[in-house]
C-alpha cells in the first residue's frame, strides 16, 4: 500500500532492486511478491500487501516492482488468486465475478505485469 501511495513506478523499481539485493545476500532466489489484488472490499485482511483499488495503478506499481527485483537476478511470484478479497471462508467461498469486471478490474494488474 505504501508503494501504491507514491504513484511512482520508478520508486517501485528501486524498491524491487533493494529487495533483490537483500534476497541475494540471504540466498533467496524467489520472492513471494508482489500482491496485486485490488482493495475492492474493506473485509480483505491481506490488503496491506497490495497497492491500491485501481487496476491501472496496481499494474504500474507491480510492473515496476517486478522489473526491479528481476533486474537483481531474483524471481517474483505475482499473487494472490484473482478475486481473493475477503478473509471469512476464503478457502471455501465461491467468488462469482461477471466477465466484464473480471477482465477490466481483477485480471488487469496480472495481465499488465
Amino acid at each position: 500500500t505504501a508503494l501504491g501511495a507514491t504513484w511512482s513506478p520508478e520508486i517501485a523499481v528501486r524498491a524491487g532492486q533493494v529487495l533483490a539485493q537483500e534476497a541475494r545476500r540471504k540466498g533467496v532466489h524467489v520472492l513471494l511478491a508482489p500482491t496485486v489484488n485490488l482493495h475492492r472490499s474493506p473485509l480483505g485482511g491481506r490488503h496491506f500487501e497490495a497497492y491500491s483499488e485501481d487496476p491501472h495503478l496496481t499494474g504500474a506499481i507491480g510492473t515496476g516492482y517486478v522489473r526491479g527485483v528481476q533486474s537483481g537476478g531474483v524471481g517474483t511470484t505475482t499473487k494472490h488468486f484473482v478475486g481473493n478479497d475477503a478473509e471469512t471462508d476464503r478457502f471455501t467461498v465461491d467468488n462469482r465475478i461477471a466477465p466484464r469486471p473480471l477482465r477490466e478490474l481483477y485480471l488487469a494488474p496480472f495481465e499488465t505485469i
